[in-house]
């Protein structure tokens, strides 16, 4: 019984170092950042330090590496929002009644575009699209 409640102790407080954000991580964020307010900080699914927070009213979710490394920002938006040459790129692909999310995602490789999750059936998908109309990738989840 003791080695139980020693080995539940022990593994409670590895992941609790292994989930802070580390000061690199945080110097980054605030240099990228510097009117951020309200920030938070999770790990996210793959182990990336995401930091939540506000700029001017407006929520943000942005990753970063262990390293510090920044890999992108996003921001969900609304459908009206959106520029029109998205929408058409998006109504081309007939799936707007099926839009689950927007974001608006800067990508450090990528650059700036919307991602659209949309349901297709019972899976979910997504088509990212540049704010010029042209479609990246579209695909599963």
């Amino acid at each position: 019984m003791r080695s139980s409640i020693y080995l539940f102790f022990l593994s409670f407080l590895m992941s609790c170092v292994l989930a802070q954000t580390p000061d690199t991580v945080k110097k980054n964020f605030n240099k990228k950042y510097p009117n951020a307010t309200e920030v938070s900080w999770r790990v996210d699914r793959n182990s990336l330090r995401e930091a939540h927070f506000k700029i001017n009213d407006l929520k943000y979710r942005a990753d970063f590496t262990l390293s510090g490394k920044w890999i992108e920002t996003e921001r969900n938006v609304k459908w009206e929002d959106l520029p029109e040459a998205v929408k058409n790129a998006f109504k081309n692909e007939d799936k707007e009644k099926d839009i689950v999310e927007i974001e608006l995602v800067d990508h450090y490789e990528k650059g700036s575009f919307y991602d659209i999750e949309y349901k297709a059936g019972s899976d979910k998908k997504d088509i990212e699209i540049r704010p010029d109309g042209s479609v990246i990738r579209t695909g599963g989840h």
